[in-house]
């Protein structure tokens, strides 16, 4: 096929494709951010459902520029588009870097997420579950185990089959694989799984009732991509790792206009780094054994925006002080004090990443009193300030959220 030479009339719009198929939770949210940017210098964007469709589309629309979910089979798509002189971006999680342009998720920041989220509810058991040996299911599990390492914890891995159709056919005939079950029921209890996306999240919560598991009671699940669909139609609904689609859309447009305005070439990969789990009843749950920690830990999770004191927890457990920290060295290693200060830490990050508050508002709703309390214990805590944790989880730099607040 002949290269194209494209011409634009002066004042007519920027003509773009998007190979995104918006069924998938991820690419419906990618898609929201390329609008975004769309409107702003006023592209016309064309929605292509699927690659088969593409030379057609490159034919009859004659699009300057393409944005798509490149997959482990779409090479030639890739070929063709450069063969024709149109500038591309791919957005996939699946694919590792290959030298051309991409602008995705960054997949290990999910399993640090995702192990953060357990470690706060205090599992000391957990796993990893996928039934791909895709290039983001490893990417996850890599950052939840390097996470969970520094705790010295150990994951349970399981890769492979899960069921006779991993779509459709385990819901109506629930057989699962054995070996599935086998890795179940082997787990320690109470235990945390993290799973590679949320359909195998939802088929984990389907096997967890078919052994008889509780969950999150003896196995809290956490999926991936925040599919609203999915993780609400699950019983009970599942606690996911928000990946920052929107975000994703929203740079590759911008790095797709920057190639086509020639020039020096944007620095690829460029990676967007997930920052929160949507929280629903799959990890609703404290992983702790000992019952009267388990109060305790929940007493400190309702009113650490208070200015709640370790005497304060041990009055409400009717317990001499002494013995309730010997109980919490046994069972979590740590006191209640910097348990306390754990779980307002927490509140911290949650703020600092949903909202545009002050460093006055969130030290009062997170109980720290003072701004200045609150900038030293965070420092100390995660080792960076408030506004470049910040800035990292929106994926910006420290001075562009600055630039933004100004």
């Amino acid at each position: 096929m002949k290269k194209r030479t494209q011409g634009v009339r002066k004042g007519a719009p920027i003509r773009i494709a998007c190979v995104l198929p918006v069924g998938i939770s991820y690419a419906r949210s990618a898609t929201r951010g390329v609008i975004c940017y769309a409107r702003q210098f006023g592209w016309r964007v064309r929605n292509i459902p699927h690659w088969s469709h593409a030379e057609r589309v490159l034919d009859q629309f004659d699009p300057q520029g393409v944005l798509g979910l490149f997959g482990t089979r779409d090479d030639e798509y890739k070929d063709l588009l450069e063969r024709r002189g149109v500038p591309f971006v791919n957005i996939s999680t699946a694919m590792p870097p290959d030298g051309r342009p991409l602008v995705t998720v960054d997949n290990r920041s999910v399993g640090e997420v995702a192990a953060e989220h357990f470690l706060a509810k205090r599992f000391r058991h957990v796993g990893f579950i996928t039934s791909y040996d895709l290039h983001y299911a490893k990417e996850r599990r890599e950052g939840f185990e390097a996470r969970m390492a520094r705790e010295g914890i150990e994951v349970s891995v399981y890769r492979g089959n899960l069921g006779p159709d991993y779509w459709s056919d385990y819901i109506m005939s629930k057989e699962f694989s054995p070996k599935l079950l086998d890795w179940l029921n082997g787990l320690e209890k109470p235990v945390a799984v993290l799973c590679a996306e949320d359909n195998t999240a939802r088929i984990l919560a389907e096997a967890a009732q078919a052994t008889g598991l509780r969950v999150p009671r003896d196995l809290a699940i956490l999926g991936v991509d925040n599919d609203v669909l999915n993780c609400e139609l699950s019983d009970p609904p599942l606690s996911s790792v928000v990946t920052p689609g929107e975000q994703v859309g929203y740079e590759a447009a911008r790095a797709l206009g920057r190639l086509r305005k020639g020039g020096r070439r944007p620095s690829f990969p460029v990676l967007i780094p997930a920052s929160r789990v949507e929280m629903r009843r799959s990890t609703d749950v404290l992983g702790i054994e000992d019952e009267v920690v388990r109060d305790a830990m929940e007493y400190i999770r309702d009113h650490a925006g208070e200015p709640v004191k370790v005497s304060d927890v041990a009055r409400h457990l009717g317990m001499n002080r002494r013995t309730m920290e010997l109980r919490f060295r046994k069972s979590l290693h740590t006191s209640p004090r910097k348990e306390i200060e754990a779980v307002r830490i927490q509140k911290v990050k949650a703020l600092l990443t949903d909202t545009d508050l002050s460093a006055q508002q969130i030290a009062e709703i997170a109980g720290f009193g003072s701004p200045v309390r609150l900038a030293v214990t965070f420092r100390r805590a995660t080792g960076m300030t408030a506004t470049d944790y910040r800035a990292r989880s929106r994926g910006l730099a420290p001075e562009a959220l600055k630039r933004k607040a100004d």
